[in-house]
């Protein structure tokens, strides 16, 4: 529901909502509420856009590793997260958790400048609320920043939360905080399906009995490709867009078997024709539970023309004043009040000044260089 970090990998002062006030009438989404609470609204699809190194790998990044404190309970994830080690760092998150009834749960933690790798300690709060029927967001959230703040290093007051389910897929050169390994009976369909658009040169995959969570990828000429844990173990068949392809198969499935409550997709389509990401991405909100949400960050701005609301779209927008990093975000329906307008336009024109400073590549020019 919302995030708040200070001196985080680069974010200070930073602070989100997903939450939306206005109920609407036609929308391509459903369910936008916890169910059977229609005034707790929140965003069920988020698309991340922005510049790159504007923070969209970053903030899922710290979701994941808040996730798996409390998970895990291991302050050293993060801790090495911290920027400055000289200052304090400190965050929260609210979510909300609908088993067995649906509360508000508020994380925070403290991490003071004397933590290191060595002394891997910080402090932590957790408090809840139970919704009511009639509650929005805003009005549960009122109750919760009433309620006392205790922090404690004792981490058994995570004990409170109950059982986490969350997915995170990145890019290929960021290391998952914890590697996922499944054995999904719908994984090999869906998987195939994908590799069969993305290479027509594939004739099938099967499952490798011998193997657990092993797949072989069959090509025209009868060459093989072995996946184990949801990762080839010989490459060179494969394209770079077939090896993503993979990875997207994993999140998909997960979705339509409602495997888990909180997916972020970060970057999985770069190599990937636009209308492939597209048809991806609808698949993935149709199947998208009650009570479930996904973060999906792109830079196809094919997706800005997609039937979603506008406080779907959120943009990430990094400045640097003063040596001073900042990172905030613009979500879309703020800017954007009137049904006819078009926000495949409105980035066109940079209204959300998010767009790079292509001038910057013009200095390289021949002319302009023979110019000085």
């Amino acid at each position: 529901m919302a995030v708040r970090l200070n001196n985080f990998l680069a974010f200070n002062d930073f602070y989100v909502d997903f939450s939306y006030p206005k109920k609407l009438v036609k929308t391509y989404l459903k369910n936008e509420c916890i169910k059977g609470y229609p005034r707790f609204r929140y965003k069920k699809l988020i698309i991340l856009l922005g510049a790159n190194a504007s923070g969209k790998t970053s903030l899922g990044q710290m979701m994941n590793r808040i996730l798996n404190f409390i998970v895990y309970r291991s302050p050293s994830v993060l801790i090495e997260a911290v920027k400055d080690t000289t200052h304090e760092a400190e965050l929260m998150l609210d979510f909300v958790m609908t088993e067995p009834s649906p509360k508000l749960y508020r994380i925070g933690v403290r991490i003071s400048a004397t933590a290191s790798a060595i002394v891997p300690k910080c402090d932590v709060y957790v408090n809840n609320i139970v919704i009511r029927r009639e509650d929005t967001y805003e009005t549960a959230k009122k109750r919760l920043d009433a309620s006392a703040i205790e922090y404690t290093d004792d981490y058994t007051v995570l004990n409170a939360i109950p059982a986490l389910g969350f997915f995170f897929s990145y890019p290929s050169d960021v290391k998952p905080i914890a590697p996922r390994k499944t054995d999904s009976e719908n994984y090999r369909t869906v998987l195939e399906t994908i590799l069969k658009v993305l290479d027509t040169s594939i004739t099938g995959v099967e499952r490798v009995q011998e193997a657990r969570n092993s797949y072989s990828i069959g090509f025209l000429g009868g060459s093989n490709v072995l996946i184990q844990n949801g990762a080839a173990i010989n490459t060179s068949l494969l394209s770079s867009g077939t090896k993503a392809g993979i990875a997207i198969a994993d999140i998909l499935t997960a979705i339509m078997e409602h495997e888990n409550g909180f997916y972020y997709c970060d970057e999985r389509f770069p190599y990937i024709q636009s209308d492939v990401e597209c048809a991806v991405l609808g698949l993935m909100t149709e199947y998208l539970g009650d009570n479930e949400q996904l973060f999906f960050t792109t830079q196809n701005t094919d997706i800005l023309s997609l039937p979603y609301p506008k406080h779907s779209y959120m943009f990430l927008k990094k400045t640097v004043l003063d040596s001073e990093i900042r990172i905030e975000t613009l979500s879309a329906d703020k800017y954007l009040k009137r049904n006819t307008d078009v926000l495949r336009c409105a980035v066109e024109n940079d209204l959300f000044l998010t767009a790079p400073d292509i001038d910057k590549l013009l200095t390289l020019s021949r002319q302009n260089r023979d110019a000085e």
